[in-house]
């Protein structure tokens, strides 16, 4: 039997002035449902923390075309080595997750993939 070949996807939410972002990279559909709710819980958290709106709406889009992936990869290699090498090492899992501001160029790029 053959292993499922890995799958990328966004994972976009909104929290305040923000937007939560997830880069999930997965051979097992269900770990789709799982990371969107890890990330609707983490964002309601950090509303209720903070007393911003917390939208418990979560956009997915995949999976995501190579050269969607290479954007996303380079950003957030470009932001944490440690990520950087998590994903070139990636064979069956990685998630990672992070919060822009709505007026970040990057964002901006990232929501037009929905």
């Amino acid at each position: 039997m053959s292993k499922a070949k890995p799958m990328h996807y966004l994972l976009s939410l909104s929290v305040g002035p923000t937007n939560m972002h997830g880069y999930l990279i997965s051979d097992d559909a269900t770990s789709l449902e799982r990371t969107a709710d890890h990330m609707l819980t983490t964002a309601e958290g950090i509303a209720k923390k903070h007393g911003l709106f917390s939208l418990p709406v979560i956009l997915m889009t995949g999976p995501l075309e190579k050269a969607t992936c290479k954007m996303i990869e380079k950003y957030i290699s470009g932001q944490n080595e440690e990520v950087a090498n998590l994903i070139k090492s990636c064979t069956n899992f990685h998630f990672t997750m992070w919060l822009m501001a709505d007026d970040s160029p990057m964002n901006k790029k990232l929501m037009e993939i929905h």
